[in-house]
């Protein structure tokens, strides 16, 4: 058996206001008092024989990926493949913007969004076939590991994990900063927490 922490990012300076961004591969910096609320875990994961930590390549969750492996004593892997899902022209835009600057793609994406590509983006789907042979690649190792992605992306995971229909994919949540403990077994993957925050 094999165990994943899979993290979520703190809060992005962009989403300050309270409203949420479509923040996909753009590479937005987070709030620095945010990564208190992963400092937190800590005292959690040193128990844990943790064996890597892994990180999408942009900052926000490399940032957080940092906390852990700087109070472990390991390398960072990261990894592009972790990357938040790509929005293409809806990057940094709130749901508001996008119906006012592209109403016609917003009306297709947003009536089926786990196959519409956006301009330049993702569909899910996409993105679903892009982060699960990474993580089954990852898990295949059978040791305790760390990822630290983003909301989005842990949720294409959850979905695996709890054998979801993507379309489902909204039903799940992730906080900032929040943690999804997860064991991989031969055949068998059981989520044992999830969304949890200190």
């Amino acid at each position: 058996m094999s165990t994943l922490f899979l993290f979520r990012h703190t809060e992005t300076v962009n989403t300050q206001d309270g409203k949420f961004r479509y923040n996909g591969f753009i590479d937005v910096d987070i709030v620095p008092e945010g990564l208190n609320r992963l400092k937190k875990f800590i005292s959690i994961i040193k128990y844990k024989n943790i064996k890597k930590v892994y990180s999408s390549d942009l900052k926000r969750a490399y940032k957080g990926a940092k906390i852990f492996a700087d109070a472990l004593g390991l390398e960072i892997i990261k990894l592009k493949e972790l990357r938040e899902v790509k929005q293409g022209i809806f990057e940094g835009l709130t749901y508001n913007e996008i119906i006012e600057k592209y109403p016609d793609e917003a009306e297709k994406k947003f009536s089926d969004y786990v196959n519409y590509r956006v301009k330049d983006a993702e569909s899910l789907k996409d993105a679903y076939n892009r982060v699960i042979p990474c993580i089954k690649k990852i898990m295949s190792s059978d040791e305790n590991v760390i990822i630290v992605a983003h909301g989005g992306i842990n949720m294409l995971i959850l979905c695996h994990c709890l054998n979801m229909d993507l379309k489902d994919f909204f039903r799940i949540q992730q906080d900032f900063g929040c943690m999804n403990e997860i064991e991989f077994m031969d055949n068998f993957i059981k989520v044992v927490r999830m969304n949890f925050v200190l």
